[in-house]
């Protein structure tokens, strides 16, 4: 097993003895008199190394210096003879250009000649303005003038137009011979050459600085000391005291030029003369050096002794913390065999836990606990110390990677290898574990990671309340102790296995009893409620589960669980819907009873869909009191199990649907014979929805054909009085094509694209309205609509038939389709044979009626003789006979046409008709002749009357295309009181009677009488 060590440094506190602290301050106070006695020969030592090092660079900067102004001095001499030889302009400019090649470019030289009064005449190299003008601290120019034509140096103030503030220049000039012309040159000095030689002194900084000081003029230099520096006195009272420089002026230096030393040295020649002058050391400057060099031995010479300090300090601490480890070693060698005992003697995994802590803490650590590690944390199991209560407050998250919760034991399962930590209150800040270790006195502790089933199972944290309690000697006595509890726990593993064998062998066992007993269930004729209930039943009684339901879907799509036995789990509903979307099955082997898994016994529970007809039925759910006891065989037996139940299922689903087909099958033979023999289509409404409903499982039937926008309803059949109520109330909202209700319907639909439209399930159709539209769908469980289209040559109706869900199989459709086409059929024969006989009648109304004024004609006439002869053979039918000719028609006729004539004889034949009562009969016998039959024998003062209102009404005008026409009539009548004349006979008579009355005039009427004719009544 490996080790992750997470050491840091020891915050500890080592208590030293008063032998121990009298020899550290002997041996401190030694080093302090060696560090004097050092310092104090350093010094001696570096006062003399400074002297002879600044000897050696001031000789070595003379030599430099006469070397360089010796070389100009001699190119000078050189181009003055050039020019005295040749003094024409080509050859001065000729001379200039090689003096400055010769001076060279590294220098930045120039080359001028000017005249007496300073003013450049011609130059050459680097162009510079010349400050050859009177300057208050370089003097005249009449001075310099002297001073050039002895071939004297100057240094001068950077020019103007280079602007190389801290670089003066070097003047040289000698005067040409034979004119009042100077040869002047000018270069950079040579400071940078003396720079360069002087840098490997280690006081380069301070010579370097006397230097330039020494060589600039102008007073902005930042190099440049303070007017009243403590070197200046020292530097005038040397140049009072050398030779060379008082003969080459006449005398003393700071007689002729007033002002700072800085203007006498720029005056003065530089050749053959050093550029500085050495008297003495700079005390001040080595005494510096010595001090930084002190300090920095002084801070070296702290660190050793705080180093050496330490060093002793550490062996004290080692020597002490090698005791005490080895005190602990041999208490965990203690530890560790009563460890042993305990695994190995143990019955119980949870008494082997228990036990093993309460032995870690009692014999060697601080606090010890053993945790679980679940999906997203470790929980605490097992806890024994000062904290354990509010141990189990802390978190252990194992599904992050902050740093401030990455404790031990998550370390631990994390890289599944023992991780220590010997200053627990260093190593975890977060602030619950910060305040925990501080309260409860928690040093160090290790955490080792249990490993079972090939997997990291927990973890063993050993807490102790000394800091740095682990070290590698320690370690691997703590992982003897975490493989004594690995190998406890797979001793138990062991045991629950072979239980779980003998266990599982029971139930297989018991199961396939269950299974032989459900597979009987098949040979009886049982509803799918009862198989359901009994398998629930078996499964319980026979101790294979401890709790059993069984869910199907309700009409929302929602899984219930009506049949059920035994203990029930608390929530069925979740599992089962995963196992029902699947279309398979759902195991859990660690299921919790209640919404905290925490704090409920787990045991195992499994759901399986039982198909029916190869569609999703019901799911099955077992629940056994044992967790994970659903391994692969059990499963497949649970697999076996549902797909029994499904079988048995499928076959009852078979019977029940041919016994369907059978009824639907009875109902449309009977619907047949009675379209046969039934030619009244109110009675063949009736008679058929009566034998759906009679013969079949359906829960309505009704017929209906459209009439504009709404239904009527031809017959409707339902079991219940309420629902034909409901019925009779929302067949109004089943609109066709109306505005007011959009929504589309069966019916609407049916009529509209003329095809059959069947719904199994309107709770589930989106389209058509159901239950909370439709009142009458929510009575009695209707869920399915089957509706048909019919007609009858003319109107569109449909035939509806409702039922239980899935009632309506293809083949039950397509008996009611039979039967749909059938009763059309019928309808159609049915409206053709109304049709002939309106034909039939319509040709015998024309035979036996006058085109023209629509009453009766002769022939009818004729045939009303032959009936009353019929009857005169059985009893008397007395009769009164008028018959009328018209006066004054054929006047009408020729002179206004046949249109006026036809129109007077339908005015007059309506005025007859209005003349008569209901039962009378008026004929046109033809052209302007009428007869009116009466079955009575008229008194004489009835007769007066009838002839009154005719003969008056005919002769009021007819008003015809604005004309008034006038007609009249005149009338024979004859009368049969006894009632056994033969009406022919009689006609005679009354025609007779006509032909006197129109003997008499206009408008007369005669009576028949068996003697000679006579005016009954008559005048115009």
């Amino acid at each position: 097993m490996g080790i992750h060590h997470f050491h840091r440094t020891p915050s500890y506190k080592v208590r030293l003895s008063r032998s121990y602290v009298w020899i550290l301050l002997v041996l401190n106070s030694l080093a302090v008199v060696l560090f004097v006695y050092l310092s104090h020969v350093y010094w001696n030592t570096n006062v003399a190394t400074t002297e002879r090092n600044l000897e050696a660079q001031a000789s070595g900067s003379a030599v430099l210096l006469d070397s360089k102004l010796s070389a100009d001095e001699e190119f000078l001499r050189r181009a003055r003879q050039a020019l005295t030889t040749d003094p024409s302009s080509s050859a001065k400019r000729q001379v200039l250009t090689l003096l400055v090649n010769e001076l060279g470019a590294e220098n930045a030289a120039t080359a001028a000649i000017v005249n007496a009064n300073g003013v450049p005449l011609l130059q050459s190299g680097v162009p510079v303005q010349w400050p050859l003008g009177n300057s208050a601290h370089l003097g005249s120019w009449a001075i310099r003038q002297s001073a050039f034509s002895t071939g004297s140096f100057f240094l001068s103030r950077p020019f103007p137009n280079l602007r190389q503030d801290h670089q003066p220049w070097v003047l040289a000039g000698m005067s040409i011979p034979g004119t009042r012309q100077y040869l002047i040159i000018a270069r950079s000095a040579f400071l940078p050459v003396l720079i360069k030689n002087l840098t490997a002194s280690p006081y380069a900084e301070l010579m370097v600085q006397l230097v330039r000081h020494n060589g600039l003029i102008q007073a902005q230099s930042s190099l440049s000391p303070n007017q009243g520096s403590a070197w200046q006195p020292w530097l005038i009272r040397k140049l009072h005291q050398t030779p060379a420089l008082t003969a080459a002026m006449g005398e003393g230096p700071l007689a002729k030029v007033p002002g700072s030393p800085r203007d006498l040295w720029a005056a003065a020649k530089l050749a053959n003369y050093p550029l500085y002058v050495v008297e003495g050391i700079p005390l001040k400057a080595v005494f510096a050096d010595w001090l930084h060099t002190m300090l920095i031995g002084l801070i070296a010479f702290a660190g050793l002794v705080v180093i050496s300090d330490s060093a002793i300090l550490s062996i004290i601490s080692r020597l002490n913390h090698a005791r005490e480890r080895y005190v602990f070693t041999l208490q965990l060698y203690t530890v560790l065999s009563e460890v042993n005992r305990i695994t190995s003697t143990a019955t119980t995994e949870p008494d082997c836990l228990q036990s093993l802590v309460s032995a870690l803490c009692t014999q060697g650590f601080h606090a010890a606990w053993i945790g679980v590690v679940d999906p997203d944390h470790i929980r605490v199991l097992v806890t024994q110390g000062p904290g354990s209560k509010t141990l189990h407050t802390l978190p252990f998250p194992t599904n992050t990677n902050e740093a401030a919760f990455q404790s031990l034991a998550v370390r631990a399962v994390r890289t599944r290898e023992a991780v220590y930590e010997n200053d627990l209150a260093t190593a975890l800040t977060h602030l619950g574990y910060a305040s925990f270790i501080e309260t409860y006195h928690w040093a160090s502790g290790i955490s080792i990671p249990i490993e079972r089933h090939h997997g990291v199972w927990g973890v063993l944290s050993l807490i102790s309340d000394r800091p740095h309690a682990f070290d590698r000697h320690i370690l691997p006595l703590a992982n003897q102790i975490g493989r004594a509890l690995q190998d406890a726990l797979e001793r138990f593993d062991l045991r629950a296995l072979e239980h779980d064998i003998q266990r599982k062998n029971t139930l297989v066992l018991t199961l396939h009893h269950v299974l032989g007993a459900i597979g009987e269930m098949a040979l009886r004729t049982l509803d799918d409620a009862t198989i359901l209930q009994q398998i629930c039943t078996l499964l319980t009684e026979n101790g294979v589960f401890v709790g059993v339901s069984i869910g199907i879907q309700d009409p929302h799509g929602h899984l219930t669980f009506p049949y059920h036995s035994g203990r029930l789990p608390a929530h069925p509903t979740a599992s089962a819907q995963l196992a029902w979307d699947s279309g398979h099955y759902q195991v859990d082997n660690e299921y919790h009873e209640t919404a905290s898994a925490d704090n409920s016994a787990r045991s195992s529970k499994a759901d399986f869909v039982i198909y029916r007809s190869k569609t999703p039925y019901a799911v099955l759910t077992v629940h056994h009191q044992e967790p994970n006891i659903f391994d692969e065989e059990l499963v497949q037996l649970g697999i076996r199990l549902a797909e029994l139940t499904g079988q048995i299922l499928t076959n009852a689903f078979n019977e029940q649907a041919l016994k369907r087909l059978h009824q639907f099958y009875q109902a449309l033979a009977h619907a047949n014979e009675r379209l046969l023999y039934t030619d009244a289509a109110p009675a063949l409404y009736d008679a058929i929805a009566q034998l759906v409903m009679a013969h079949t499982p359906a829960l309505g039937c009704w017929i209906a054909f459209a009439q504009g926008h709404r239904l009527s309803v031809k017959t409707r059949v339902f079991d219940d009085a309420q629902l034909a109520a409901y019925f009779d109330q929302d067949i109004l909202r089943m609109a066709l094509d109306d505005p007011s209700f959009p929504q589309p319907t069966v019916v609407s639909d049916v009529l509209r694209f003329k095809k059959a439209i069947i719904v199994n399930d309107l709770t589930a159709h989106d389209r058509y309205p159901g239950p909370r539209v439709m009142r009458f769908l929510s009575q009695d469980g209707i869920n399915a609509v089957a509706a048909f289209p019919i007609e009858d040559r003319e109107n569109h109706g449909l035939l509806v038939v409702h039922g239980t869900t899935n009632l309506f199989s293809h083949e039950i459709v397509t008996l009611l389709q039979s039967l749909a086409y059938n009763l059309t059929a019928k309808l159609k024969f049915l409206r053709a044979e109304e049709e002939e006989r309106a034909v039939k009648k319509q040709l015998a109304y024309q035979a036996t009626h006058d085109a023209l004024t629509l009453i009766p004609n002769r022939a009818h006439l004729e045939a009303a003789f032959d009936q009353i002869g019929v009857k005169q053979k059985t009893h008397p039918v007395p009769l009164t006979l008028f018959v009328g000719d018209l006066d004054k028609f054929k006047h009408v006729n020729d002179t206004y046409g046949h249109s006026a004539g036809d129109y007077v004889l339908q005015v007059i034949a309506q005025r007859l008709k209005n003349c008569l009562r209901g039962e009378d009969r008026v004929y046109r016998y033809g052209g302007d002749e009428f007869v009116i039959l009466i079955e009575a024998a008229l008194t004489p003062p009835t007769i007066d009357r009838l002839t009154d209102c005719i003969v008056h009404h005919i002769q009021e005008p007819v008003n015809w295309n604005n004309i008034s026409l006038s007609v009249g009539i005149s009338l024979g009548i004859a009368i049969d009181s006894e009632g056994h004349k033969e009406p022919r006979k009689l006609f005679k008579e009354a025609d007779e009677a006509v032909y006197q009355a129109k003997q008499q005039g206009p408008n007369h009427v005669c009576l028949f009488h068996d003697g000679p004719g006579t005016a009954f009544k008559g005048g115009a």
